[in-house]
């Protein structure tokens, strides 16, 4: 059995996986998770060369990547309001701009609905020792928290969610059959070192290797619980 790959991209790296899952030929990924981006330039799964269900994506409600939407309309808004013949010149200036789709990659991934979106907040997810045990997962904040892990020595959900979709792959690649990230009976083992990414220590938490490594549940965006 091929092995399974998963591609990820954050910020303007997302844009490059997502150029380079659309070259022809058979790239080999499975899974594409694009978080904090500002646009892959791409629409539907099949795009990028992936299966329907493959493509999750992540973005935090403060991340300032959202700007990258946002701005052009508030920036047309801004020079509309001033005097003329500025007014004139800002507006033309900014039509020019428009015309050659500089900044422009395409619509939001993390609001696509052909596209798997995660959760970022807050979260309560089962321990992974078959009771009714939990851990809580705190959210993440702006643009480079995803990855990171908090000062507890948990992953947040973001990070959760990352290893979520790489540990099935894993699975379907020694051979098990493949679970889907909607069963909530199955967790991924995080790794047992954490950075801190407040005051940058390392440390570890005894909870995180009770979590056996079995294909995760992703928590997917509205599963959040505070």
């Amino acid at each position: 059995m091929p092995p399974e790959l998963t591609a990820i991209g954050h910020s303007y790296g997302s844009l490059t996986t997502g150029l380079a899952l659309q070259e022809p030929g058979n790239h080999g990924v499975t899974n594409a998770i694009f978080y904090g981006s500002p646009g892959i330039e791409a629409t539907t799964p099949e795009q990028l060369h992936l299966q329907a269900g493959h493509v999750f994506t992540m973005e935090t409600p403060d991340d300032p990547i959202q700007m990258v939407y946002a701005g052009p309309p508030l920036t047309h808004l801004g020079a509309a309001a001033l005097p003329p013949p500025l007014n004139v010149l800002a507006e033309s200036t900014l039509g020019a701009l428009d015309a050659t789709g500089a900044g422009q990659f395409g619509p939001n991934p993390a609001t696509n609905p052909n596209f798997t979106h995660l959760a970022t907040g807050p979260a309560v997810v089962p321990d992974g020792l078959g009771g009714s045990g939990s851990l809580s997962l705190e959210g993440a904040h702006g643009h480079s928290d995803y990855p990171r892990f908090s000062c507890d020595g948990l992953p947040r959900t973001t990070n959760y969610n990352i290893a979520a979709v790489i540990a099935v792959s894993v699975t379907t690649r020694s051979g098990r059959s493949r679970r889907s990230t909607n069963d909530s009976s199955n967790h991924a083992r995080p790794p047992r070192t954490a950075q801190c990414s407040g005051r940058g220590d390392r440390h570890h938490d005894d909870r995180m290797s009770r979590v056996p490594a079995k294909p995760a549940h992703a928590v997917h965006r509205g599963d959040e619980s505070a």
